[in-house]
């Protein structure tokens, strides 16, 4: 079977990430199965790297997550194949094939070995940004818990004054 996969991906300041996926030059707007294993081999990849750089005081404070990586990325990918596509969903624009999960994510993690063992500044900044991204997630985290300073325990607790919940009482 024939399997082709291109991707690119960058970092930018958006709120909301930019992701266009395409399959035999249609635009897939729900993504799929080719866009799925494609991240995930980035965020894998990218995850390995990130965590083997860290040092021992590095491990100690803090854990890189999913989020810490996907932050701010911007994706596109393109898949040209000749196998089924199996497009899936009301509008028929996302690829359903689960059997094209794996061989893309090899090629994905190919490719992303290749193009970074020639790169290796281009790898280092992201795992800069990635870091960073970890560092802001964590101190965010320690803002929110010193803003918060009650813990509400009961549902009883959170309920208004002059509220009646709706509950069927049996009448």
């Amino acid at each position: 079977r024939d399997l082709d996969i291109e991707f690119a991906f960058q970092y930018s300041t958006t709120v909301e990430p930019y992701t266009a996926s395409f399959c035999n030059f249609i635009k897939t707007g729900s993504g799929g199965v080719h866009i799925n294993a494609m991240r995930e081999a980035v965020w894998r990849f990218l995850m390995k790297k990130t965590m083997d750089s860290l040092t021992e005081k590095e491990k100690e404070k803090f854990t890189i997550l999913k989020v810490d990586i996907e932050e701010g990325m911007n994706f596109i990918a393109w898949l040209s194949t000749d196998m089924q596509m199996n497009l899936v969903g009301q509008t028929k624009d996302a690829v359903g094939n689960d059997e094209m999960y794996d061989p893309i994510k090899k090629l994905a993690t190919k490719a992303l070995e290749k193009y970074f063992d020639e790169n290796k500044d281009k790898l280092n900044s992201l795992i800069k940004l990635i870091k960073l991204n970890c560092k802001a997630r964590l101190e965010a985290s320690k803002v929110k818990s010193a803003v918060i300073k009650e813990n509400k325990e009961r549902f009883s607790e959170h309920e208004y004054d002059n509220f009646t919940p709706c509950n069927n009482k049996g009448k």
